[in-house]
């Protein structure tokens, strides 16, 4: 029951916003402010993005760090939320109204995933090829907090028949098990890429196919008992 509410919810929201992000592509190769600023620009995306970056504690981060963000859109978050509820409801506990209401400690954590130290635009990441991870798996990299080790690469496509001359995006990985590094990852595809910004690089990924937190399970178990009452 629980998996068929969520099958439900998925494919309501995946058609409550045009296809912004569903296509890859540089909407805005520089932006004159910083990322945060760049954000708050871009509110109808990044809302509420915006404010777990300050639930989270990590505005000063984002505004003015050097940092690579690989930004989750709002739709991927309402997914993620709209799983933890499910739960909550499921087991008659309340459920989430405002993300004020999640501990900061868990949006932290979350977020760390999606940051790393430097900007970093596609052609600093090494090749990546899903269906030959032996020969090209990208690259580990530390996020921000070195909370997590997350994987990274760009995808080489195939252009006029011939292997790997076309475009590039990046694709960010969730490593489950450091014990099987190139075993079940669970991928996260970059929409839009290299916007830089005066403090670092955003790579907005496609709201369309990512659940922000990767492993859902993982952060409704991380959340469900640090979920405050609604005011």
């Amino acid at each position: 029951m629980f998996l068929l509410i969520v099958s439900v919810g998925l494919t309501a929201l995946s058609c409550q916003k045009e296809d912004y992000f569903k296509n890859t592509g540089v909407i805005a190769p520089t932006y004159n402010g910083s990322s945060l600023e760049y954000l708050k620009e871009k509110g109808y995306q990044f809302d509420s993005l915006v404010k777990i970056i300050h639930l989270a504690g990590l505005d000063d981060v984002i505004d003015s760090k050097q940092v690579t963000f690989f930004a989750p859109g709002d739709s991927s978050i309402t997914l993620a939320v709209q799983f933890l509820n499910t739960y909550l409801k499921t087991y008659g506990k309340d459920t989430v109204s405002d993300l004020a209401q999640i501990s900061p400690g868990v949006w932290r954590e979350t977020l760390d995933m999606y940051i790393f130290p430097g900007k970093q635009k596609v052609e600093d990441y090494p090749q990546l090829d899903l269906q030959s991870l032996p020969s090209f798996h990208g690259q580990a990299y530390m996020s921000y907090d070195s909370a997590r080790i997350m994987n990274i690469g760009a995808i080489y496509d195939d252009a006029a028949g011939v292997k790997y001359a076309g475009y590039r995006h990046l694709v960010l990985s969730y490593i489950p098990s450091y014990s099987a590094p190139l075993v079940n990852w669970i991928n996260a595809n970059v929409a839009s890429s290299d916007i830089v910004t005066d403090n670092g690089v955003i790579h907005a990924l496609r709201y369309t196919s990512h659940i922000f937190g990767f492993d859902v399970f993982k952060f409704v178990s991380d959340a469900q008992n640090k979920v405050s009452a609604a005011k």
